[in-house]
């Protein structure tokens, strides 16, 4: 008990405790910093599949966007991904991110521009190795008159952003 005239200032709460709080309240404001893969791909509303149910790889083996068939499938980042044929799904299942597209398939120069999009797999362009889908055939031309430029302002807004989406 505190003298007549002095303040009780000690406080009543093990210093654990407020730790503990403080993690809890981290957490709840990154609710992705665990996840191990990050945010799930995009998914037809409709079908459930992986980017609209086509086959990834055949976006960088065959040059066009190809539909995947039913029974051939691989499961990854909270989706089922179809594939053309087994050779494809094989591939994929060896290491997914070579071919997934990039920013889960939302659109890089909607995210350059702060928006999160979904990409169509019927508008896509490879570079660098990496496959981006886009909303648009105007965001295309955009996007094509400074790659380098548009794909730096989305890596940059794409944390921020993604936070937004669902995460595997």
């Amino acid at each position: 008990m505190p003298a007549k005239g002095e303040t009780f200032s000690r406080c009543v709460y093990p210093q654990g405790f407020l730790v503990l709080i403080s993690f809890f309240f981290a957490v709840l404001a990154m609710p992705h910093a665990f996840a191990k893969e990050g945010p799930a791909v995009w998914q037809d509303a409709a079908t459930g599949y992986a980017v609209g149910g086509y086959d990834p790889i055949a976006f960088f083996t065959r040059g066009s966007a190809i539909e995947g068939r039913y029974g051939i499938e691989f499961a990854w980042r909270g989706a089922v991904w179809k594939f053309r044929n087994e050779g494809n799904r094989s591939a994929f299942g060896r290491d997914p991110a070579v071919y997934a597209p990039r920013f889960a398939g939302y659109d890089p120069f909607s995210l350059a521009e702060g928006r999160i999009v979904q990409g169509l797999p019927t508008l896509w362009r490879i570079y660098e190795n990496k496959l981006y889908f886009f909303q648009n055939v105007v965001n295309i031309r955009f996007w094509a008159e400074d790659p380098k430029g548009v794909l730096a302002l989305a890596e940059g807004r794409w944390p921020k952003l993604s936070r937004k989406l669902p995460w595997k």
